[in-house]
């Protein structure tokens, strides 16, 4: 059975594999450097956005959609969506309307 025992230590059976391995954190091996603003989290910037997104009539429109599916009544598949109108454009008109007033 092959192994890799660059460290030593820990041992993990993987299907198999027998992997021998130990972590070794390093600082010096390390190379400074800033973090990528993605990485930082901003929880009132991705609050913001969240809210732009769903008072957008697009969004309302596909979450109603979605609904409308699953608890009332039987739609075509999603990739129709863009060419096939709703079976009860009403209904999915006062779902539009209760997502987007909440």
């Amino acid at each position: 059975m092959p192994r890799c025992t660059p460290l030593g230590g820990t041992r993990f059976r993987l299907a198999l594999w027998a992997i021998d391995w130990q972590f070794e954190y390093r600082a010096d091996d390390q190379t400074p450097r800033k973090k990528p603003s993605w990485a930082t989290p901003v929880p009132s910037t991705a609050w913001r956005s969240s809210i732009i997104i769903c008072r957008q009539p697009a969004t309302a429109r596909f979450i109603a959609r979605h609904l409308y599916n699953f608890f009332v009544a039987d739609e075509p598949q999603v990739p129709a969506w863009q060419t096939v109108p709703p079976h009860d454009p009403e209904a999915i008109q006062t779902l539009m309307d209760a997502f987007i007033a909440t």
